[in-house]
This record gives structure tokens, C-alpha cells and sequence, in this order.
């Protein structure tokens, strides 16, 4: 009874979406069969923004589908170009600049949350890449993939938009956050920097942090044990060594699953996404020194990357909050 309340209360799940996605995996399990995997993996990745656009109740609306794609598709390539073309001081302060904006647009137009649980996150991810040939996998993968979950959403029935749900209500307005936000955003891009994978840290402050503390601390947590999990699990596939068909079946069926899932207050995304990635990365070698250090790098890069969120995003506001407070404590002390 216990686990069932606890699960209805951080978790949504989403039949119609979880079956949508099991469709459009079809031509890269197909891929697959006929032995062609890495095509297959790049199919199973490029429904990522497909998952986390969801089935629009109205048919009109599911254009958004190709819409997540797009963004998706430039932002990765914006991340790269930041961190190819611009020093650390310039991509710091560009990244804290995008990440503001996009929180201000976000509560200046409903139709506008992307910019702010999308386009930052995902030009952070960008921030991986120092060679063009992952940003162009993505985007083979994700234009086709996007292109034919659209099509497959279409055959689903309209439906009623379920009330309450975390994932679709825009973040309450906050004024210290965006400042906040930026400042995360670009110590998490100095921090990292220098080291492989710089998107991990900062994708981490971009999909943790939130105005309301409460949202940021389930985030936060939920992300840790997410990444763990799916970290562990690519680890322990890749260092068994399995059949190159096993790997891609297993992101699939975690797609799938995630799909399922993705509207949850808790931040499950980063399960699927964490395991996909990092099969993706080292899908063709399977080098198990290779396998054992980018694992660990994942755990801790992600781990720097949530304390930063947590020390801008929680720290700073309760010591604020407890100023203010001895503050207006002292002055009524006084007017007494």
C-alpha cells in the first residue's frame, strides 16, 4: 500500500505514449535484425524527443512532435558550435544568458515552457561534442524518428488532457531565479570546461533546477539515482561482452518504458537517456577499461553538476530566506 501511494504520488504513467514509441521502434529493431545495429541504436535514440514531446490530446496540437525534433536537432548543434568556436569565459556567459532568456520567455508565453525544459538542457548535452560526427548521428537518428512518430501519433483517438500534470504546468514565476539559474549555468560550463563531456555537468544544473525548491529537490534526487541506474546497467551490459543486437533491444525496451514515464515528478528521463547515451557512445568498441572510466566520469560528472544546482538553487535562497529573517527580527526588536 505503501509503495503504491508512493508511486502515485512521483510517478504518471502514459500506456498511450509507451505504445506510440513500441510502434515507431519497429524499423530499427528491423535494422537491427538484419544486422545493421548501429543504424538500429541511432533509430532507437532519434525517438528521444519524440518521448519527451508526448501525444498531444487534439491532432492539431501533435505537430509539436516535429517542432521537439527541430529544436532538438539545432540546439545539439548549437552546443557543439559553443564548444568548438568560444573560450570558457564567452561560453559561460553565453550559456547564463540562453538559460535567463529562456526562463523569461517561458513565463511571458505558455506556448513557450520549451525553450526553458528543452532548448537549454539539450544545447548543454551539445556541449559534449568537440568532433561533428555525434551531432550528425543525432540528427539522422532524430529528424526520420521525429518525422514518423508524428505520422503514428495521428492514428491515435483525441482524448482529454489529464489535470494536474506536473510535467505540462510552466514553473511559477521567481525573482532571484533566473539570476540564479544563469549563475548555475555558467559555473557548472567553467567547472567542467576543460573536461570530456562538459554537457553532462551543465545538463545537469539544466534539468534539476527549478523555482520551486520542492520540485528541485525531487529533481535533483530522482536525477542521481536515475543516472546511477542507467549507468550501471549500460556498464554491466557492455562488460558482459553480449551478442551487438542485445544492447539495442535493451535501449528499447528502456525507451519504451521511459515513455511510459517521462510526465513523472520524478526525473526518470535521465534512466533511458543515461543508458542510451553511453551505449550509443561505446556501442562500436566495447572496450571495458573505456566502459569503466566513462562510467564513473558519468556518475561524478552528473554528481558536480547537482551540487552546483543544489548551492544556487537551494542554499543560497535558505540562507537568504534566513537573513531576512534575523533581519526583520532585529528591526522588531528594536521598534519595540
Amino acid at each position: 500500500m505503501k509503495f503504491r501511494q508512493f508511486f502515485h504520488r512521483y510517478f504518471t504513467r502514459d500506456g498511450r505514449l509507451s505504445l506510440m514509441v513500441g510502434i515507431c521502434l519497429v524499423p530499427a529493431l528491423v535494422l537491427t535484425a538484419f544486422g545493421n545495429e548501429q543504424a538500429g541504436m541511432i533509430g532507437v535514440v532519434g525517438l528521444l524527443p519524440a518521448t519527451l514531446a508526448g501525444i498531444s490530446p487534439r491532432r492539431r496540437q501533435r505537430a509539436a512532435i516535429l517542432v521537439y525534433g527541430l529544436v532538438w536537432v539545432a540546439a545539439v548543434w548549437l552546443g557543439y558550435f559553443i564548444k568548438t568556436h568560444l573560450n570558457m569565459v564567452t561560453a559561460a556567459a553565453l550559456m547564463a544568458a540562453i538559460g535567463a532568456a529562456a526562463f523569461f520567455v517561458s513565463q511571458r508565453f505558455r506556448w513557450a515552457g520549451v525553450a526553458f525544459t528543452v532548448v537549454v538542457p539539450v544545447i548543454s548535452l551539445g556541449l559534449n561534442y568537440e568532433a561533428p560526427k555525434m551531432p550528425l548521428a543525432f540528427t539522422q537518428g532524430i529528424l526520420p524518428g521525429s518525422l514518423l512518430a508524428f505520422f503514428v501519433s495521428l492514428c491515435f483517438p483525441e482524448f482529454e488532457a489529464p489535470s494536474g500534470s506536473p510535467a505540462s504546468q510552466p514553473p511559477k514565476a521567481n525573482r532571484q531565479f533566473p539570476a540564479l539559474y544563469a549563475a548555475a549555468l555558467a559555473t557548472a560550463v567553467g567547472i567542467g570546461y576543460s573536461w570530456d563531456h562538459t554537457g553532462w555537468e551543465v545538463s545537469a544544473v539544466a534539468y534539476s533546477m527549478r523555482p520551486s525548491q520542492q520540485m528541485a529537490k525531487i529533481r535533483s534526487v530522482s536525477r542521481m539515482a536515475a543516472v546511477f541506474i542507467g549507468a550501471s546497467l549500460a556498464s554491466l551490459l557492455l562488460l558482459a561482452n553480449p551478442p551487438p543486437v542485445v544492447p539495442v533491444i535493451v535501449a528499447a525496451m528502456l525507451m519504451v518504458a521511459g515513455a511510459g514515464l517521462h510526465q513523472s515528478k520524478a526525473n526518470v528521463t535521465p534512466a533511458f537517456m543515461t543508458f542510451s547515451s553511453l551505449v550509443f557512445m561505446l556501442f562500436p568498441t566495447m572496450d571495458d577499461t573505456l566502459v569503466e572510466r566513462k562510467y564513473f566520469e558519468r556518475i561524478l560528472w552528473v554528481a558536480i553538476g547537482l551540487a552546483v544546482s543544489c548551492f544556487y538553487g537551494l542554499l543560497l535562497p535558505w540562507l537568504r530566506r534566513r537573513i531576512m529573517h534575523r533581519k526583520g527580527s532585529a528591526d522588531e526588536e528594536r521598534n519595540l
